[in-house]
């Protein structure tokens, strides 16, 4: 299991196909060419000036790390290209334009050249003519506006606020579209999904990988339309494993509580020593957080900061986050169905006053959450330094005025806010204070004070306790499972996510992954 599972990939086809694995590489490529030539990506014309390319090879795994099959990627090199400038104009400007002038609108597509893909040349001096490829600065754009054109076609609409949501409806029932490069998950009932997807068919070649398990390295459970989980296991075991920690020991929080940030090194040469990982580490980290695991996001951001000037003392920092996820490798967010009949959204809002060692400026947490379920957040620093908690608290509301509830873990702060008034030391921010008094006096904004131990924004902006992550082995406590396991406070029902937790399967899908 260990030996496919934690299969390394080849850097080169010379050296995959050299492997054991050589029958099922040599297939991925001989696939990934006829895929090329079926869809008409090049023809062989006279050389020009042309690009070279190469192969880039990967194992594609499912939600238990389990290898499903292998990819051999034919890439150009686009770095090669020469970089120019463009100008861009509003979308709509150009054919307006050309309308009012009695202009008409041609397309011009530029031409790219490449070498034949080795293993696969027919041994004349031609190239290929390329339309579109993986590696060229264009492909990814090219795609998009392909892919836009034809969900535009089927009746789809683009979301006005994510580029990568589309929606659209059938008799009354919506259809959402998610798309990430070329990975698409379409949201909707049974029926109206196989008809979305017949229509997508029609104009490209696409695989159906049924139920959604395994997206972006997330493993995906739930139960129809009443609970959603959401995990990482596979990718933090092939994680710990590539950093040698998979034997590491645990600790129960991923920051010391109360770990102070070390001030950033100034001494150029002792910083950024090339033997230590460090930046591959937090980039995989930072993913981790984006992702399932926003338990570590404050340690996530304090290790950023250094990702210029690391040295030897703040990697122990990173080892232990990683020390952290091997005890928690399975742990992920689940939400549940809510029981109330109306939904309601409410942002949980925090801050730090002046950790920062080198600005002592604050750092703005906000979490939004719809019926009570957490589904966002958003940690920045601030653009002025505070000197008052009250203030930094001011500072981080009125970036999350926007939603009519607000929870704060301030007491003097709702005070402020309903008060119109000239507090001592609050001139300098009478602006914001009056903006948010005049949405409390008009009932559009309706700030509470909240115990911080009942706000989830002050994990986001501290080292906490040991006991707010662990009360006992195996178990998360009531802190960490406000994200993990949001419990209604009606209290009908009751879940602590655990080790190995796999939710039962069954009904009908309204979630499928299409390729």
């Amino acid at each position: 299991m260990l030996e496919t599972q934690f299969l390394d990939t080849p850097e080169t086809v010379e050296v995959a196909l050299r492997s054991p694995q050589q029958d099922e590489w040599l297939a991925a490529l001989k696939a990934e060419y006829e895929s090329l030539l079926k869809n008409g990506t090049w023809k062989l014309v006279e050389r020009p000036k042309s690009l070279d390319g190469k192969r880039v090879l990967r194992i594609k795994r499912d939600e238990n790390g389990d290898i499903l099959r292998y990819k051999a990627r034919l890439v150009i090199h686009g770095f090669k290209q020469r970089f120019g400038w463009c100008g861009l104009s509003r979308v709509l400007s150009v054919p307006l334009i050309a309308l009012l002038l009695g202009l008409e609108e041609r397309h011009i597509d530029v031409m790219i050249y490449m070498e034949q893909p080795a293993y696969f040349n027919d041994d004349t001096d031609r190239v290929c003519l390329l339309l579109s490829i993986h590696g060229l600065k264009q492909a990814a754009r090219i795609w998009y506006q392909t892919l836009h054109v034809r969900l535009v076609q089927i009746g789809f609409r683009r979301c006005a606020f994510g580029v990568g949501l589309y929606a659209k409806y059938i008799d009354g029932r919506i259809v959402l579209v998610t798309v990430y490069v070329d990975d698409m998950m379409v949201i909707g009932k049974p029926g109206d999904i196989d008809a979305v997807i017949e229509e997508l068919r029609q104009k490209f070649v696409m695989k159906g990988l049924g139920r959604v398990k395994h997206l972006l390295s997330m493993e995906i459970h739930y139960e129809l339309v009443e609970m959603l989980c959401l995990s990482q296991t596979a990718y933090m075991d092939r994680l710990l494993v590539e950093f040698g920690m998979s034997k590491a020991s645990t600790v129960g929080s991923p920051q010391i509580h109360n770990e102070k940030m070390l001030p950033l090194e100034k001494d150029k040469i002792k910083v950024n020593d090339p033997e230590l990982p460090y930046r591959q580490l937090v980039g995989k980290l930072q993913f981790l957080v984006s992702c399932t695991r926003p338990d570590f996001a404050n340690t996530v951001r304090y290790l950023g900061q250094h990702a210029g000037s690391y040295t030897k003392e703040t990697f122990p920092c990173v080892k232990r986050v990683l020390q952290y996820l091997a005890g928690t490798r399975t742990y992920g967010p689940v939400y549940r169905r809510s029981r109330m009949t109306a939904s309601y959204s409410r942002v949980d809002s925090d801050t730090d006053r002046a950790n920062c060692l080198d600005t002592s400026i604050s750092i703005s947490v906000h979490v939004l959450k719809l019926n009570q379920w957490s589904f966002g957040f958003k940690i920045k620093k601030q653009n002025t330094v505070t000197d008052g908690t009250c203030k930094s608290e001011l500072v981080a509301a009125s970036t999350s005025i926007e939603v009519p509830e607000l929870s704060l873990d301030n007491q003097s702060a709702p005070k402020v806010f309903a008060t119109v008034g000239n507090y001592e030391g609050m001139k300098r921010y009478a602006k914001l204070s009056h903006k948010i008094a005049e949405l409390v006096e008009s009932k559009a904004l309706a700030p509470e004070y909240v115990p911080t131990s009942e706000t989830i924004a002050d994990m986001f902006t501290k080292a906490l306790r040991l006991q707010r992550f662990f009360n006992a082995p195996g178990d998360v406590d009531e802190a960490v499972a406000k994200w993990f396991c949001e419990i209604a406070r009606s209290q009908e029902s009751s879940c602590t996510l655990r080790p190995n937790c796999r939710l039962t399967e069954g009904g009908t899908p309204i979630f499928r992954e299409v390729t």
